[in-house]
């Protein structure tokens, strides 16, 4: 299991595909992307979705993402799919002496949603903070591009 850290941006497509069949097909598809700007995030998209894209091509919107740290399973496979893990980090105020829980959004690369859950836990095993698993859902993204992949 390994983590990368950064900042990301999730970026909605439009673009001619072929499909099985021959036929063109227009389809919206969402990627991530590691950039620091909304116009280095265009960039970056436009630059690696080129190859896949067919006739007319329309970046739908670009959006910072509430994640800055990516969980990668490297046993995922190519099937592998990527889910938005919400964790509650369980605080203990020390003057009021109440708890206090603070969310923190994950994107997690895993097979399956077991897969994800699992890979959350490996990964915050080795940490000594209380948290809860408060949602895994699978996430739009299709794929993810990170800078030092270039």
């Amino acid at each position: 299991m390994k983590t990368q850290t950064g900042n990301f941006f999730e970026c909605v497509i439009r673009y001619d595909k072929m499909s099985e069949n021959g036929a063109m097909k227009k389809v919206t598809e969402t990627y991530c992307v590691e950039a620091d700007t909304f116009a280095e995030a265009e960039m970056r998209i436009t630059e690696e979705t080129a190859a896949y894209s067919e006739g007319e091509f329309e970046i739908a919107n670009i959006t910072p993402t509430k994640y800055n740290t990516i969980f990668l399973n490297d046993m995922a496979g190519a099937d592998a799919l990527y889910f938005k893990a919400k964790l509650d980090f369980v605080t203990i105020d020390e003057t009021t002496l109440k708890e206090k829980k603070t969310s923190t959004t994950y994107l997690v690369l895993a097979s399956d949603f077991a897969d994800s859950l699992h890979t959350v836990q490996e990964v915050m095993k080795s940490t000594m903070m209380d948290y809860v698993t408060a949602q895994i859902a699978q996430s739009k993204v299709e794929e993810l591009f990170f800078k030092d992949a270039d």
